[in-house]
């Protein structure tokens, strides 16, 4: 009996060390979806285009540097965050679809005309009878949602926030977003890398469709898919010279305009759309075959 206890007892010292370490490394799963969470501790850094995004930048063609350099990523400015938890990857279908079985929701795509598509051939983006349901393309469980709005990731969140009925989740602001690309830090053209290919799926990579997430090497905090495979919605409202009027402390976003941020490039997109500090906009109602979204929570 002394044996058996002393053994059960290392056991059991064993399980609680690997939960503790589990704890420790930041990760967290959220038993209603599976989504998984990692841990970021906030801090300040530089946000905005830095010296090698600049560089990288002045080598495009005429036709993509006609945006004035990208002023709205100007000026680079210090910016702290607090700690958040930021979901490992990107929403996926499965994740998705346990929300619309549970509640019946119906996405903007479902109940007002589809979604815009990219075909290939074809090339050129146009309105589709497309939903996350049917994309254009197969998808299996664990590539990201696309054709959802940003109302349809708002209220994937609150559902969630309301099932879990301890932590909030919302998507992450610009700043959140930002910070955990460039993994706390750094001047990196793509955050973790000055080269695209190991760490996103864009348009020289890509099977011109959606892969599966966390399938290209995580950054340094353990977070897939932040350059690629889908453009990401934050929550901030755009306006081009934010960056001008900011905030220092957890900025949240322009206090009104028509517009939503998307972050981090996708797919079919060039190398230089998946930067750490490119700013896209698109209309709140928006929906495309290459657009989805992560969450975070705060405690």
């Amino acid at each position: 009996m002394n044996h058996v206890f002393f053994v059960s007892f290392h056991i059991l010292l064993f399980v609680i060390a690997s939960v503790t370490t589990a704890i420790a490394d930041g990760f967290w799963q959220d038993p209603a979806t599976g989504m998984e969470f990692t841990r970021i501790q906030g801090g300040c850094f530089q946000m905005g285009q830095g010296e090698s995004e600049k560089e990288t930048l002045e080598r495009l063609p005429s036709l993509f540097s006609s945006r004035a350099n990208f002023g709205d990523e100007l000026p680079r400015h210090e910016v702290c965050v607090g700690d958040y938890a930021l979901s490992s990857h990107e929403v996926t279908v499965a994740e998705f679809r346990t929300f619309t079985e549970e509640t019946a929701y119906r996405t903007d795509a479902e109940v007002d005309g589809g979604c815009m598509e990219y075909p290939i051939p074809g090339y050129r983006w146009k309105t589709a009878d497309r939903t996350w349901l049917d994309p254009g393309f197969r998808q299996k469980d664990n590539e990201p949602v696309v054709c959802v709005s940003y109302y349809d990731a708002v209220a994937f969140a609150n559902w969630l926030s309301e099932k879990d009925g301890k932590r909030k989740f919302r998507l992450p602001t610009e700043a959140e977003w930002e910070y955990a690309v460039r993994e706390g830090g750094g001047d990196k053209v793509y955050g973790a890398a000055d080269e695209l290919g190991e760490t996103g799926w864009f348009v020289e990579n890509s099977p011109r469709r959606t892969s599966p997430v966390a399938t290209g090497k995580a950054n340094a905090l353990g977070i897939s898919d932040l350059n690629g495979n889908v453009w990401e919605w934050v929550g901030d409202t755009y306006a081009g010279d934010y960056y001008r009027t900011s905030p220092r402390q957890n900025p949240t976003g322009a206090a009104a305009g028509p517009f939503k941020v998307v972050r981090g490039g996708s797919w079919n997109s060039f190398a230089w759309h998946c930067r750490a500090a490119n700013r896209e906009f698109l209309q709140p109602v928006h929906r495309d075959t290459a657009t989805g979204f992560r969450l975070l929570f705060t405690e």
